[in-house]
């Protein structure tokens, strides 16, 4: 099973590109791991992520560089050779899901009666969702059941 759920920091501004007939932005989440090294000091992992279409119209339009957030994804390795003729392996998140942990403007906004942040931007997640009609991962599921390709 390849499942990633990483929360980070975005470490570059939220630039998106037109790849045929798709969007994407390509970014890096900056991802501190639990413990703290000899020095005591936090160590980072700076993850590569790449977003599609929706999810970098949400990316696009509700984050900026310094944004914490949260994806759903998939590790994907690929490769090329680059001008010097050697082999150059890439790995990254393809992410499939987005949560927005802070507002446009930087602040976490709150939600009445829950302890956690819920950012301005998050409420449109659905209507973006729905506008590129994307199924949800019960109906992929249920039409992997049933034999379709998703």
């Amino acid at each position: 099973m390849n499942q990633l759920l990483l929360v980070g920091r975005l470490t570059r501004p939220v630039e998106d590109r037109q790849v045929g007939d798709h969007r994407v932005v390509n970014n890096c989440l900056a991802v501190s791991r639990r413990h703290r090294d000899r020095n005591g000091e936090l160590q980072t992992d700076f993850i590569p992520i790449v977003a599609w279409d929706y999810l970098a119209d949400l990316l696009v339009k509700y984050a900026q560089k310094g944004h914490r957030i949260g994806v759903v994804g998939r590790m994907e390795s690929r490769h090329y050779t680059n001008n010097q003729d050697q082999k150059v392996y890439i790995l990254e998140c393809h992410v499939q899901d987005i949560t927005l942990l802070e507002s446009k403007n930087g602040s976490a906004s709150k939600t009445s009666g829950q302890n956690h942040s819920t950012p301005k931007g998050q409420e449109d997640y659905d209507a973006i969702r729905r506008q590129y009609e994307v199924p949800s991962q019960e109906q992929l599921d249920m039409r992997q059941l049933a034999g379709f390709k998703a």
